[in-house]
């Protein structure tokens, strides 16, 4: 269970967009004005706890410069086999962004992982 004030959507290729795939959508409805950096971060550790999933999160602009693709550097977040969930607060707008990326990764991403993993 995400809690209250969250909706999950599941879109099939259909509505997504995409080919083959469907598309896990997670959305905060009681949003937060609050945009500053340190209330991103609780948000994202929380999640994290909460849906006991580790979640790296990059604090600044000078930490996602670190990564090693444009593509990870732009993103709001992204999971990786070495890394795992990884979250960009500078690259989110607010606390409902944040958690709705973490949550897209957790459950969109390493949740399918989880239920369906590759096969050798």
């Amino acid at each position: 269970e995400l809690g209250a004030g969250y909706s999950v959507e599941i879109a099939n290729e259909r509505n997504s967009g995409t080919k083959g795939l469907a598309a896990v959508v997670v959305t905060k409805n009681n949003g937060s004005s609050a945009t500053n950096q340190v209330d991103m971060r609780l948000e994202a550790e929380r999640l994290s706890a909460e849906l006991n999933t580790p979640v790296r999160i990059i604090t600044d602009a000078e930490g996602a410069a670190s990564l090693p693709t444009v593509r990870q550097r732009r993103a709001k977040g992204f999971w990786s086999e070495k890394d795992g969930i990884v979250v960009i607060l500078s690259n989110h707008k607010d606390v409902a962004d944040v958690a709705g990326t973490v949550l897209h990764e957790i459950v969109g991403h390493n949740g399918l992982r989880v239920l369906f993993p590759l096969r050798a």
